[in-house]
């Protein structure tokens, strides 16, 4: 899914934009604890795409 022109790091937005999250679902899922890691940036939160692509391969459901 990355390219040369995909930065490593997405703020809320970006994963909204990138992977169709709604903020919301993002944050609920942060304040519980069920999703990736959190980069800290000043008092900005950014996420590692390399981790969301690994939580949602994580999170699929095969149907055979």
């Amino acid at each position: 899914m990355e390219n040369s022109t995909t930065p490593k790091l997405l703020d809320y937005r970006g994963l909204e934009e990138y992977f169709g999250l709604k903020k919301s679902t993002i944050s609920k899922l942060v304040m519980t604890g069920d999703f990736t890691n959190i980069v800290k940036i000043g008092r900005k939160n950014f996420f590692r795409i390399e981790d969301v692509e690994t939580w949602i391969d994580s999170h699929t459901i095969e149907i055979a």
